[in-house]
This record gives C-alpha cells, structure tokens and sequence, in this order.
C-alpha cells in the first residue's frame, strides 16, 4: 500500500512550475507537480527530472491525464517519484494505470469524480 505524507501541496494547474511542488516536499509533505493542462511532454518529462535532481531524493509526485502517462513515464523517472497522481475521465483501465506505475516504481493515486469510476479504480 501506498504510504503518503498527511500534507500535499500542489503546484497551480496549468503552469509547470516547480516552486510548490519544491517546497511541500521539503517541508515534509509530498509536493506534487500538476501537469494536467497546458500539456508538452518533453517540457513535463524535463520539469520531473528536474524536480527529482533538486530534491535529492525527498519524495514528490506529478499529476497526469490518464490518456498522457504512456507519453511521459516511458522513460527513465526519478527514484524519488513516489505518486502519480492520475486524473482519469470516463472508463479508465486501472488494471494498466497500475502496471504501468509499477513498472516506473511509483504509486498511483486515482482522482475519480464518481463512485462509479471510484470502484473501478480500486476493483
């Protein structure tokens, strides 16, 4: 099971800005960079590598559509991610979400907007 820390601080959605993220981590929280909307991934990819680097080894997350997770988690990721926040719309496969995430060696976190898609996410 995924263990987080009780405080999450989230950077401002649509703005890959690290800043946050940066300091819920070192403040002793998870600092989770949301790169839901204005969506490049290269610039996404660059801006976790980054935040990985300057945390030296404190653990953070990164928010992602579901449908962009393939597109920047293919690669090599930071030991420190430890969540992926994953904002799934409709019918998400979770059981792939999960293999995928496990296979990068974070957790995933499902935000769901229904009980519906809410049993999905942990059936």
């Amino acid at each position: 099971m995924l263990k987080l820390p009780r405080v999450q601080a989230w950077s401002i959605s649509g703005r890959v800005d690290l800043r946050t993220a940066l300091a819920g981590s070192r403040a002793g929280g998870l600092g989770v960079l949301d790169c839901t909307l204005g969506f490049e991934a290269e610039g996404v990819r660059k801006a976790i590598a980054r935040l990985g680097g300057v945390l030296k080894g404190l653990p953070f997350g990164v928010r992602l559509r579901e449908g962009d997770l393939g597109r920047v988690l293919g690669w090599g990721m930071p030991a420190n991610l430890a969540a992926v926040v994953v904002m799934g719309a409709g019918e998400v496969d979770w059981g792939d979400v999960r293999k995928l995430l496990e296979g990068v060696g974070a957790g995933a976190i499902g935000e769901v907007r229904s009980r519906g898609e809410g049993e999905r996410a942990v059936a």
